[in-house]
């Protein structure tokens, strides 16, 4: 996979210079790293746009539709913050979503920011509009891990440390009285907030230790029309979506033992 040609950056001309370059840096880390695994190039480029203020971002939308979104919050079907929109092949960030981490006090996208960029990428691996991804807890745990996992591996930050601090906060909320059905939608997924990120997270993480890292990134590449995404969960992870969903719940209730994840 080529970054250069996967991935097309516009940033707002408010946005400071450092924070772009910063930003496209985190970005090819992960994507090199994704690339390893046999991430193939999305049918479509993917498009970052990234600007200062929602109203920019307002502004770029009705540029490219010819219309203003109805409605911000649908839009952006549980990215990470407020203010960032994934539609298509477009992705839209405002600058907060660029975090400072500790790796020379720079600031990258933060790992729940990667969702935008690496969901669409994800789920645009195949041509066909009629191919089925799966719920928001599926597109978005895998993404979120893989991110992590690619920041991870270039040293920007230390995905078992944020696996402990997310163990440690979450299981004091009131989502781990729920399953992944209850967070399969947008309004649901956005209902529970930074938590289902992490529910969604863990998720990714249980199938990551039972197969690969990789076998996350075939779920999407090898999926064919007319094929139900259930079928291909299946098919892919070796077990059926009741199964998995049975398996998350005694891992909850286990409080989120350590996994072995598989190189690779």
């Amino acid at each position: 996979m080529d970054v250069a040609t996967s991935v097309i950056w516009v940033f707002g001309d408010q946005v400071p210079e450092e924070i772009a370059v910063n930003a496209k840096n985190g970005i090819n880390e992960v994507f090199e790293y994704l690339a390893s695994l046999g991430m193939p190039e999305p049918a479509v480029p993917i498009t970052i746009h990234v600007y200062e203020s929602r109203d920019a971002i307002v502004d770029a939308y009705t540029e490219i539709y010819g219309s203003s979104p109805d409605n911000l919050r649908d839009l952006r079907y549980g990215r990470a913050g407020p203010r960032d929109l994934a539609v298509g092949n477009y992705v839209f960030l405002e600058t907060q979503h660029l975090w400072r981490i500790f790796a020379g006090d720079q600031a990258y996208l933060a790992p729940w920011g990667f969702n935008g960029v690496l969901t669409a990428h994800l789920t645009n691996l195949q041509p066909n509009a009629d191919i089925e991804t799966g719920p928001v807890w599926l597109n978005q745990g895998i993404a979120t891990f893989l991110g992590v996992q690619g920041l991870d591996h270039a040293g920007l930050m230390s995905y078992e440390f944020l696996r402990w601090a997310s163990a440690r906060h979450v299981h004091r909320t009131p989502i781990t009285q729920h399953g992944l059905q209850d967070i399969a939608t947008i309004a649901d997924f956005e209902r529970f907030g930074l938590e289902s990120f992490i529910f969604s997270m863990f998720a990714a993480e249980i199938l990551a230790s039972r197969t690969s890292q990789s076998t996350l990134i075939k779920y999407y590449s090898t999926a064919q029309p007319g094929t139900s995404w259930e079928s291909q969960f299946e098919k892919t992870f070796e077990l059926t979506i009741e199964e998995f969903y049975n398996e998350f719940g005694i891992f909850v209730n286990s409080r989120f033992p350590v996994l072995d994840i598989p190189d690779g």
